[in-house]
């Protein structure tokens, strides 16, 4: 979990591996609304939020080696966490009573309209 990919460290990797790369989760959390808990990546607002989201698949979709990357998780978890009392964090799209985060949204799909421009560096 990182603001970003360090490309420096998936350039030497894909080097040793010689084999694509899929993100299996990444996300931020935000502390002005939501869960109490904000995960590892943390911005100030849901605006900072969404653009933590766009600045993270942007690095991802700069190195030709990324298939893809994907949100952890569509629903913020349970306020009182999982089995074991840990991770109620606010990293949902949409909240526990199903509203949805519109910023997180919106950046999403600012982000990913145009993610074929980015990949032909237009």
């Amino acid at each position: 979990y990182q603001p970003e990919l360090d490309k420096d460290r998936f350039d030497d990797l894909y080097a040793l591996a010689r084999r694509p790369f899929l993100i299996g989760e990444f996300s931020a959390g935000a502390r002005d609304r939501g869960m109490l808990g904000v995960a590892f990546v943390v911005g100030d607002s849901q605006e900072e939020r969404g653009a933590l989201y766009k600045q993270y698949v942007t690095s991802a979709l700069r190195l030709p080696y990324f298939v893809g990357c994907h949100w952890f998780e569509y629903l913020d978890e349970a306020f009182l966490g999982r089995h074991d009392g840990h991770e109620s964090f606010n990293t949902g799209f949409v909240d526990v009573c199903d509203n949805l985060y519109p910023e997180l949204a919106e950046a999403a799909h600012d982000r990913n309209w145009s993610l074929y421009e980015t990949l032909l560096g237009e």
